[in-house]
This record gives C-alpha cells, sequence and structure tokens, in this order.
C-alpha cells in the first residue's frame, strides 16, 4: 500500500530551503573561510593555535592545517574546536558564511604595468 493509497498526500517538490538557492561555493573556498572563522574567533578569545589545539583534544598541526584551510575538518572535529574555543559550533559557520559573502578584495591600479 503506497502512501498515497494510505490517505496521505506526498508533495512532489519541496520548496527550497532560501540559503540553497545560491550556488554552493567549492570545497576550498569553504574550508578557507571556515579556517579563516576559525582563527578570528580565537584570536579574540586570545588563545594560541597550541592552546586551542589543546583544549579542543587536536592536534596542533592539523589544527594549524584547518585554520589555513588546507584541511576539511570532520563534524566531530568542529564540535571540538567550537568547544574549544567556547562558541557553538553554528558559530563558526555563521562566521565563515559571513567570510564567503564579502566580496574578493580587487588588486589595486599601483600593481598594473604602464
Amino acid at each position: 500500500m503506497s502512501v498515497e493509497q494510505q490517505g496521505r498526500s506526498v508533495p512532489k517538490t519541496v520548496a527550497p530551503v532560501a540559503s540553497l538557492d545560491q550556488p554552493v561555493p567549492r570545497v576550498v573556498p569553504l574550508a578557507q573561510a571556515f579556517g579563516r572563522a576559525a582563527r578570528e574567533i580565537r584570536r579574540e578569545r586570545g588563545l594560541s593555535q597550541e592552546t586551542a589545539a589543546l583544549k579542543g583534544q587536536i592536534d596542533r598541526a592539523y589544527y594549524g592545517h584547518v585554520e589555513r584551510g588546507s584541511k576539511s575538518p570532520t563534524l566531530g572535529t568542529i564540535w571540538r574546536i567550537a568547544a574549544a574555543l567556547d562558541v557553538p559550533p553554528s558559530a563558526l559557520f555563521l562566521r565563515a558564511e559571513h567570510i564567503l559573502a564579502q566580496k574578493p578584495a580587487r588588486a589595486s591600479k599601483s600593481s598594473h604595468r604602464a
């Protein structure tokens, strides 16, 4: 017996979520934005990379890679980074979202050759 035969209707389409209306950035910019967000929050808290890594029980070198955007952390690692920085994981994602929304800096005109 199908769902429709049981008297329940099934929507044919699902309304898109507002944030999914935009194109999804490639993985590299996402990792870089997330890493920059973690770095900004860590610095605001006055923590060194080593202290943040120790508090989050993350290898210091790996934590450095995350901040540089050369590694994409798992959800578990994201949770540990958030705990080390004393913020909810959503704060890291919101900061990364704002970073992604910023327009890239343009090259200065002085760098052009005559």
